[in-house]
């Protein structure tokens, strides 16, 4: 229970950096300080970076087989990302996939780097 509890707490946390990073950058795009290419782009890191933190923090918890942590920790907001498509009623297509397997990737990369960092 208790690395079910610091899972939802990781996540928790990945959520919360995300909503305040999505809002500074509508704001920034919203008064045309920032253009469009470094919009994307920094929705793109706003949507790896926490996520990135929240499996490294995962990792460094585990022992062993970090990358199944990452796994799940990717999975999980791959999982919040579709019921957010679902909902907006965005269409599913090839850029989607490729963006989900670049979190998968990136979770699954930053886990193992946490769990090899792990203080002994």
């Amino acid at each position: 229970m208790n690395k079910l509890k610091q899972l939802g707490i990781n996540i928790l946390t990945a959520l919360i950096f995300f909503i305040i990073s999505l809002f500074v950058m509508t704001m920034l795009s919203y008064f045309n300080i920032i253009n469009k290419t470094i919009l994307n782009i920094g929705l793109f890191l706003t949507i790896i970076l926490p996520i990135m933190l929240c499996s490294y923090k995962q990792g460094r918890k585990v022992s062993n087989k970090g990358y199944l942590e990452g796994l799940k920790v990717g999975f999980i907001f791959i999982l919040l990302l579709v019921l957010i498509n679902l909902i907006l009623n965005s269409t599913f297509d090839l850029k989607n996939l490729i963006y989900y397997l670049i979190i998968i990737v990136s979770s699954t990369f930053s886990s193992m780097l946490g769990i090899s960092k792990k203080e002994e």
